[in-house]
């Protein structure tokens, strides 16, 4: 847009002006765009659908911005055009600034970064930053570190009972367990085990359970070793 203002500011014609920024905007903004495309893109090695998801969208619109910044805009301008007076105004902005005219503050200090000496400070500082960042992740911790809910209190109802429960019948919060409440002296008869062992094969062909372990199972599993 600029570029094409900057044109017609000097007496350049809209669709020759459109040809001008386009050869000379199209490699940059090419290049730029796709590595946008490419860096969101990488998202999707995340095997989180919600990320993947955002990644495919973001890709997406990088690439959707090549053909309406590039090719599209260019060819409006073509067609429209701008005004006289925004083109001497955008004209009269890029001359002053290559004459060297004191820009306001923040843009100033912007164009120091441009400089041997600002640049390499900049480029010792992300340095420091990345490494004090990659030692900082060697001991990044992810997920539950405490027993129970991580939400609530280690003295809360809840992690108290799960606490009880992984200490008393080797369950937690992840594993389900099922007791089977028969009559005194029943527990091991042939029916109370054949029931057991259907309910352990029902659980294996769902795809909802993870490894149903039993007790007739794992009792004959201890005699045959």
């Amino acid at each position: 847009m600029n570029g094409i203002m900057q044109d017609i500011g000097r007496g350049t014609h809209r669709l020759i002006a459109a040809r001008y920024t386009f050869r000379r905007l199209i490699l940059a903004g090419l290049t730029a765009l796709l590595a946008d495309a490419v860096g969101f893109a990488v998202l999707l090695i995340i095997d989180i659908r919600v990320i993947q998801e955002l990644a495919m969208t973001a890709s997406i619109g990088m690439a959707a911005l090549i053909f309406t910044n590039l090719v599209l805009l260019p060819v409006l301008l073509s067609y429209t055009g701008v005004s006289a007076r925004a083109a001497q105004r955008s004209l009269k902005a890029e001359l002053a600034g290559e004459a060297g005219d004191r820009k306001p503050g923040f843009w100033s200090l912007l164009d120091r970064f441009t400089q041997r000496k600002w640049a390499g400070v900049t480029l010792a500082v992300a340095a420091a930053l990345g490494v004090a960042g990659f030692a900082a992740s060697l001991h990044l911790k992810i997920g539950d570190l405490d027993p129970g809910a991580a939400e609530l209190r280690q003295d809360s109802r809840y992690n108290r009972d799960n606490a009880f429960m992984t200490a008393s019948y080797a369950a937690s919060s992840d594993i389900f367990v099922a007791m089977v409440k028969t009559r005194p002296g029943n527990a091991r008869t042939t029916p109370i085990w054949s029931r057991r062992m259907r309910w352990s094969g029902s659980c294996s062909s769902s795809s909802a359970s993870n490894r149903p372990i039993h007790w007739p199972r794992s009792r004959r599993r201890c005699r045959w070793a």
